[in-house]
């Protein structure tokens, strides 16, 4: 059968034809979904925290991984604790098991100089309350419990959130915008 003047049939990887108007490519098929931090071989946290999905070569990321699966098994929330954790590491230069066997104090420091920097670098009090916590979940997981265990409550200073806390200012339209919105919806007729 041929196709109308102006355009081309190509054949789809589904078996059918596609008409494109002359010129154009045919639509490409749908990638394999990846997260965007994603490389060919995985994900930088992956190699860095030795990860392969639940589990991990190093005994602390293992510990912290079962807690998780024990609790929700939320893979984005494995994702986002290994993030963390990944970030903490690299910057202390430290693997996860040098981390679990540093002093309380160095470990609180460790952590309040990482929460510090992210909040120099304009994130939110949210993302640095979110980090903190998972940090703690971290430390926790590995015997930091009793007098061993972080005073990230009391000495790690927690940004306060007030209780309408946004990062952005809430934009308020002008009457101008309001009237000019407004005659959006009525009826032509």
């Amino acid at each position: 059968m041929d196709s109308p003047e102006g355009s081309s049939t190509n054949t789809s990887i589904y078996g059918g034809t596609i008409r494109t108007p002359e010129g154009h490519r045919p639509p490409r098929p749908c990638p394999e979904k990846s997260a965007p931090d994603r490389g060919s071989d995985g994900r930088y946290f992956d190699r860095l925290l030795r990860v392969r999905g639940w589990d991990s070569e190093y005994h602390s990321v293992q510990r912290l991984l079962d807690h998780l699966s024990r609790r929700t098994k939320s893979e984005s929330s494995r994702i986002q604790y290994l993030q963390t954790l990944a970030m903490l590491c690299g910057r202390e230069n430290k693997d996860p098991e040098r981390l679990i066997r540093m002093s309380r104090h160095e470990a609180e420091d460790a952590v309040q100089s990482y929460l510090d920097d992210m909040a120099k670098h304009g994130r939110s009090k949210r993302w640095i309350n979110v980090t903190m916590h998972q940090l703690m979940t971290f430390f926790r997981a590995n015997g930091f419990k009793k007098q061993r265990e972080l005073e990230l409550e009391l000495e790690l200073e927690r940004k306060y959130l007030p209780v309408r806390y946004r990062k952005r200012s809430e934009y308020i339209p002008l009457p101008s915008e309001i009237s000019r919105n407004g005659h959006c919806g009525e009826d032509p007729l």
